[in-house]
């Protein structure tokens, strides 16, 4: 049975609740004393000093990514599908393959620059 959800570095966690459980005092003698059972959609636990059945509290909680980890991943889907265009497009069109080469060789030589001059 999960007792807290907490979340971390990059999720969220909303909703739920910690678990409210009934006190059941413990019993050597009634091994049915603190016995859990699933009834219908509910939780329950045995008293048997009064002999009833008690509903365990329940709650949902709700985990996701943290809205910039969501932004950072849809950026990336986004980056992905305008590439895997490009590509498309440079496969069917000549002249777009010519103009990804020359992207790409400007590219190398920012890098070159770039370098160089982190040198200095």
């Amino acid at each position: 049975m999960i007792r807290s959800i907490a979340g971390g570095r990059y999720t969220t966690v909303q909703g739920g609740a910690p678990l409210s459980a009934p006190y059941i005092n413990q019993s050597v003698n009634n091994p049915m004393h603190g016995m859990l059972r699933m009834w219908g959609s509910d939780l329950q636990v045995f008293d048997s000093t009064s002999n009833t059945w008690y509903s365990v509290g329940t709650s949902h909680a709700t985990v996701d990514l943290d809205p910039d980890s969501q932004a950072v991943l849809q950026w990336a889907r986004q980056k992905r599908n305008d590439e895997q265009e490009l590509q498309r497009l440079a496969e069917k069109h000549p002249a777009m393959a010519d103009a990804m080469e020359a992207l790409n060789r400007a590219q190398d030589q920012v890098r070159i620059v770039a370098a160089l001059v982190d040198v200095e």
